[in-house]
């Protein structure tokens, strides 16, 4: 499919290093339909990208959704409260219908999400193994939908382990193992997903 790109802008403001990635104001995106030439339609949805904790805002990921949708991809520092507290700040007034976590960023999806009852798509959750403990709020009393795709290869943060933990936080989970995936989630599969689920 190829994105119409007429109607692409990208904003970039500076709190907390924000990178905001907008594709349409309008309520639908248009692509060019596989089969022929007649543009089909699909919904825009609002995204909240929360990035991995080595990682930084947007990247190819945000991108690939920013290609469909409406793409919030703030730059995190998970070490400074500040910075978590801004980005709570920033889901309330955004108001996404999606949060998409890879990482750190997945288990503090799976936290935003319980709270605000809000669907997530999350690649490689860190829900253990963290290498320290960010100033993350308590998990909620909601249970969205979880899309929860871990890579079995993941040397970082254990699948098993995680698989082992997952009941106790009584999440709403649909769980994808990729046999052939490690920690770092390649920008392929990703999509490859995507399109499946969405």
């Amino acid at each position: 499919c190829m994105m119409m790109m007429s109607f692409t802008k990208i904003i970039l403001r500076n709190m907390v290093g924000l990178l905001k990635i907008w594709r349409n104001e309008r309520a639908f995106v248009y692509l060019q339909d596989k089969m022929g030439e007649n543009p089909i339609k699909i919904k825009v949805m609002k995204i909240l990208y929360l990035h991995g904790l080595e990682s930084i805002g947007g990247g190819k990921k945000a991108e690939f959704l920013s290609k469909y949708h409406e793409v919030e991809a703030p730059i995190i520092d998970y070490k400074n409260h500040e910075d978590i507290l801004q980005i709570e700040q920033i889901l309330q007034d955004y108001t996404p219908e999606l949060i998409v976590g890879s990482s750190m960023g997945g288990y503090y999806a799976l936290i935003l999400g319980s709270i605000y009852n809000i669907p997530t798509l999350t690649l490689n959750p860190s829900i253990h193994s963290r290498v320290f403990e960010p100033h993350f709020p308590k998990f909620g009393k909601n249970t969205p939908h979880n899309i929860i795709c871990l890579g079995m290869e993941d040397k970082i943060i254990d699948p098993d382990k995680t698989l082992e933990l997952l009941p106790k936080f009584h999440l709403n989970n649909l769980i994808i193992p990729l046999h052939n995936v490690g920690h770092r989630f390649p920008l392929s599969e990703f999509e490859r997903i995507y399109n499946k689920l969405y």
